[in-house]
């Protein structure tokens, strides 16, 4: 959820210092979600099944980072930087909602990970 937060503040900034503060936080933010996603695949995947899992979720997270590129080029030539942000942190709203009414929210590993933590 900071991730969402620095978004929209990035969205509001009024100044290059805030905004490179900001956009630094969000990265950090960015940074442990990714990590915390790669350390949750590892904990509920057997062993077995490892390799072909973190091929899967690499292939998946970074075969549409061109296409992401493109979209955000094509969207901040027609519009602003702050417009990229808004749709970034749209997405990035998206997927709270989406994770937070997920069924996997009650699988018993996910719950006892959140009880041991």
């Amino acid at each position: 959820m900071l991730n969402l937060l620095f978004l929209l503040g990035l969205v509001l900034a009024s100044s290059l210092a805030m905004s490179l503060i900001l956009y630094t936080l969000w990265e950090l933010s960015y940074t442990l979600t990714t990590i915390n996603g790669s350390a949750l695949r590892q904990v509920v995947t057997p062993d077995h099944l490892q390799s072909r899992v973190n091929a899967y979720a690499r292939m998946v997270a970074w075969g549409g980072t061109p296409f992401g590129a493109a979209v955000g080029g094509l969207l901040a030539q027609w519009t602003t930087i702050r417009t990229n942000f808004l749709v970034m942190a749209v997405g990035v709203a998206l997927s709270i909602v989406l994770g937070w009414f997920s069924p996997l929210r009650e699988q018993k590993i996910v719950s006892e990970l959140a009880e041991a933590n």
